[in-house]
């Protein structure tokens, strides 16, 4: 069953990213890739939008100032 769910998945990613190219003919397999890629990174927790959040340093344009005490 998890095969028919990663696949489903992938099916998903695969058209956003077709939506996001204008919706070209013929590149099918190119969008197959692309999502296939983005699903195996998100698997080994490596997606880039949540690494970057938990793991920038505290002055780091990615995170907001803490305010002064007192």
């Amino acid at each position: 069953m998890e095969h028919d769910t990663d696949h489903a998945e992938i099916r998903r990613l695969a058209y956003r990213i077709w939506l996001q190219d204008g919706q070209p003919e013929g590149r099918d397999r190119e969008h197959w890739a692309a999502a296939k890629a983005a699903w195996a990174m998100q698997r080994r927790g490596l997606d880039d939008s949540t690494d970057q959040q938990t793991s920038a340093p505290a002055n780091s344009p990615g995170r907001k100032p803490r305010a002064k005490a007192g």
